[in-house]
């Protein structure tokens, strides 16, 4: 039962009559779940009724307010007992909710608007996700026949609406003006036509609707100035009319995720303006700048925008994010965007763009994200960087950028995700150390040429990522933490167990290390299994040797793992299994380190000796090959190998020998092979396997 507006008043009754009609609602009306219920299970008579959760009172204890959310309850009121109750001029969004209710119902069984002509003292009412349908434009038709009516604020998404295309204007002429509409996620078709008969909405929300084609010349018209307009979500191709002489100035203006084609809208000046994830085809006007001259956040992202980032662009003096991002640009970073003191946020990733980072950010750099991955660019990362102290992001990953790390970036403290995978990097990390601790929740280095030793005392300072927060999944649009510059999500790229995803929404408590594909060597540090709230790790790929640290066991966060590929040795700590994810670790989050053993690997040491693996009962001993891992040239120097010394396996001792020093020169020269054992037929087998 939907209780969006579910808040009741007793008139007429005795204190004690009150009681007794709401437990007869309790009893005889409502279904509900009495496991999950936290407030209707409790209500009883020896409980006076003002001290029922749920309930509110006035000081004569008369009922004032009834609220049961999350209650879970089904079935609808009845006529009834719903006509002792009348509603008062407050309402509330419910949810978790299952079921009909009653808003569409009055006591006397009307239309869902009519009811709430019996309050027309109504400012706000809000029925989100109420399960209602029906016309909107004839529902709300209903309202115009009141001409004491004055509702404002109206929020009705998340429904089954329709707009009645046949409806006459005229019959909406009185429909007092609305300053905040709802109607997003209603299954619309067709824009409602009683928005034509509005002049001033502050707020028009008719996003993710089913709306296909122009949008109407008058939306912009019905739009008070400084308005916001959200027409995300749909499937609108172009705008209505030639508006080429017509200045629209809204605050925001939400077009992304349509299919809009053709050049920018030039008529639009908004405070927010968002294109992105459109099919617009051109190349991006060399007088934006003029064109968009007070923008603070401007999405041009994911379209097909080509040619050169225009310099017009840096002659904004409002602009707090930039968006060029999944597009065809080409050219260079223009250095006055980098030499801004005004940008925040700057987002030009997956492009063709070439030639370096400029060098020139200045002492009063402002920019919390910077994102240049997936372009062409070549040189250092520049040291006037070092300025950026509030700098949050950096992703220039898959570029040709060269050079040592960059040690300057360990006195940022505040950065909490950096990006340098798939680049030309060499060298030690060692100058990591510091004596501050870092926010740093994600860091990424693989697929470049770092190596040496991995500084201890580093992974003392990462606190983000020894604490455990639980996610918390962050919307992408946050109009509010945009207006104050401190946008709370990042999208990039996610290598886990081996497999790259792109995640448009990265939450802030999700933490990675990711060291593979380098030359790293030496031990793997124990302070880096206090990393308790770590979810992805891999040092796949590298040449660390020695013991896996049995305090692994501390990372109960550990979703993914990879390993492989190393030197290590010794027994897979059996303190992993403490993981709660430790079933999704298998065979492959270890193989390839000639020296390990244990589950999930099934060997075991022979008589403490590190390299050769035997299995449980050496007696029972054979030896085979599992060509399903084996193709081409691999396939043919084994097959050769057994033709020439085939006649050595008629001698059992021989065999066993023969077979050992083959292991050792296949491990040499196809540093990809691995011993696995299984049994079958009552006998152990050695099978090499070819690690994918």
């Amino acid at each position: 039962m939907c209780l969006c507006s579910h808040v009741l008043a007793v008139s007429g009754f005795c204190v004690e009559d009150q009681q007794s009609l709401l437990l007869q609602l309790k009893n005889n009306e409502f279904q509900f779940n009495a496991s999950k219920s936290t407030k209707l299970k409790r209500w009883n008579q020896s409980i006076p009724h003002c001290d029922w959760n749920g309930v509110t009172c006035d000081k004569e204890g008369h009922v004032i307010g009834l609220d049961l959310n999350n209650e879970f309850i089904d079935g609808e009121l009845h006529n009834s007992k719903l006509g002792l109750f009348e509603f008062v001029g407050q309402w509330f969004e419910r949810s978790n909710t299952n079921g009909n209710f009653p808003v569409e119902k009055s006591a006397q069984g009307k239309d869902w608007s009519n009811a709430l002509l019996a309050i027309p003292s109504l400012e706000e009412v809000s029925m989100r996700s109420c399960n209602l349908s029906g016309p909107i434009d004839s529902s709300l038709g209903r309202l115009s026949t009141s001409q004491d009516f004055i509702l404002m604020r109206l929020y009705l998404s998340y429904n089954n609406l329709s707009a009645d295309a046949n409806i006459m204007d005229a019959n909406l002429s009185s429909f007092p003006n609305l300053e905040i509409l709802g109607l997003s996620s209603c299954n619309l078709r067709e824009f409602p036509l009683f928005l034509r008969n509005q002049s001033n909405i502050g707020y028009l929300d008719l996003s993710n609707n089913q709306f296909i084609g122009l949008i109407p010349y008058w939306i912009w018209e019905i739009l008070g100035e400084d308005g916001d307009l959200d027409l995300s979500n749909n499937s609108l191709t172009g705008f209505e009319r030639h508006m080429l002489n017509y200045t629209v100035n809204l605050d925001v203006v939400d077009l992304h995720s349509n299919k809009l084609n053709g050049n920018i809208p030039p008529f639009i000046n908004s405070f927010f303006l968002d294109l992105s994830r459109n099919h617009i085809n051109t190349v991006i006007p060399h007088n934006i700048g003029a064109q968009f001259h007070s923008v603070y956040f401007l999405e041009l992202s994911r379209n097909k925008f080509h040619g050169d980032i225009p310099h017009s662009l840096c002659n904004i003096p409002t602009m707090k994010k930039l968006d060029l991002s999944n597009n065809m640009l080409e050219g260079t970073i223009p250095p006055c965007l980098i030499h801004s003191e005004t940008l925040s946020i700057l987002i030009l990733g997956k492009n063709k763009l070439k030639g370096n980072i400029p060098n020139a950010f200045p002492k009063s750099c402002d920019f919390s994200i910077l994102d240049v991955k997936e372009n062409q660019l070549s040189g250092f990362i520049p040291k006037s960087m070092i300025s950026c102290t509030n700098l949050r992001v950096l992703n220039i990953g898959n570029n040709h950028i060269s050079g040592h790390f960059p040690c300057f970036l360990r006195n940022i403290f505040s950065l909490e995700v950096l990006v340098l995978r798939k680049n030309q990097f060499q060298g030690p990390i060692g100058c990591l150390e510091n004596d501050g601790s870092w926010c740093i929740h994600i860091i990424d280095l693989a697929f470049n040429n770092f190596s040496g030793f991995l500084p201890a005392k580093v992974f003392t300072t990462w606190e983000s990522m020894m604490v455990d927060i639980p996610l918390v999944s962050i919307s992408n649009y946050i109009a509010l933490n945009y207006f104050v510059g401190t946008p709370h999500y990042y999208s990039m790229t996610i290598v886990s167990k081996g497999q790259e995803m792109e995640w448009d929404e990265i939450q802030q408590s999700f933490t990675l290390i990711d060291f593979s594909s380098n030359n790293f060597e030496g031990p793997t540090p124990k302070e880096l299994m206090n990393l308790e709230a770590l979810y992805v790790l891999n040092l796949s790929n590298n040449a660390f040797s020695g013991k896996i640290p049995s305090s692994i066991g501390n990372m109960k966060q550990l979703e993914s793992l990879d390993l492989s590929n190393n030197s290590l040795t010794g027994e897979i700590p059996t303190e992993l299994a403490k993981a709660h994810k430790f079933n999704q670790f298998d065979a492959s989050s270890f193989q390839g380190n000639k020296g390990l053993y244990g589950p999930p690997l099934t060997k075991i040491p022979n008589n403490g000796k590190p390299g050769l693996m035997l299995p449980p009962i050496a007696s029972q001993y054979d030896h085979g090959i599992d060509f399903t891992f084996i193709t081409g040239m691999e396939f043919g120097v084994i097959f050769g190998l057994a033709i020439i010394i085939g006649p050595l396996f008629f001698w059992r001792k021989w065999k066993i020998m023969y077979w050992k020093y083959v292991d050792d020169v296949l491990y040499i020269i196809f540093p990809q092979l691995y011993l696995d054992y299984q049994r079958h037929a009552g006998q152990w087998h050695a099978v090499l396997r070819w690690s994918r």
